[in-house]
């Protein structure tokens, strides 16, 4: 559907020592962000609380281990938002909410559609004038997820925006910086400006 790509895709999980029943489909959802707690619990390895010194960011995802055991194991993640060049979603439930922007036109922040995905699930139509209702309550948690997970400010620039900088980033990118041995590569957008 045009407002699921890379949404709804296949995870493949290869493990004879974790998959007690290999060869099964598991129509439970899961999350790009719940492959590093389902490692971490896979293989009984802590999640740091800082790395370098610097304060680690809690994660955002939850371990799908007992899916990988248990081909009925009823699914934990409830919700999910998600965002790319200011496109936003939100999933709980059987309901979706999507608000698609259009490049290098000015942003629409209320465009709003509403899908219910157990009746619908190629999001043909938009249910958003008949349950205003419904729409709020997504629209304020998706909100509040996206507080959470710095999803704003919305940049939707299009394929500019992975060779360089959001504008309100630009100023702090011209500012000196100290790279140090041994640490991780710097992507082009911060070497750019410099």
């Amino acid at each position: 559907t045009p407002m699921a790509g890379g949404i709804r895709v296949p995870l493949i999980v290869h493990g004879p020592s974790v998959l007690q029943q290999q060869g099964h489909w598991r129509r439970q959802s899961v999350h790009v962000t719940d492959v590093l707690p389902t490692v971490l619990e896979l293989t009984g390895s802590p999640y740091p609380d800082e790395f370098n010194g610097l304060r680690t960011r809690g994660m955002n995802g939850q371990s799908f281990a007992s899916l990988l055991r248990d081909v009925s194991a009823p699914q934990s993640r409830t919700q999910q938002h998600y965002e790319l060049q200011a496109n936003r979603g939100f999933i709980q439930g059987d309901w979706k909410i999507v608000s698609l922007q259009a490049p290098r036109q000015p942003m629409q922040l209320d465009n709003w559609m509403l899908f219910n995905l157990k009746h619908d699930p190629a999001e043909v139509q938009d249910l958003a004038a008949q349950y205003p209702e419904r729409v709020q309550e997504l629209v304020r948690a998706f909100e509040e997820e996206a507080g959470d997970n710095y999803v704003y400010p919305l940049d939707h620039r299009e394929d500019i925006r992975s060779v360089s900088l959001p504008p309100h980033e630009l100023a702090a990118a011209l500012k000196p910086r100290t790279f140090l041995p041994h640490t991780t590569w710097v992507p082009p957008q911060v070497i750019s400006p410099l």
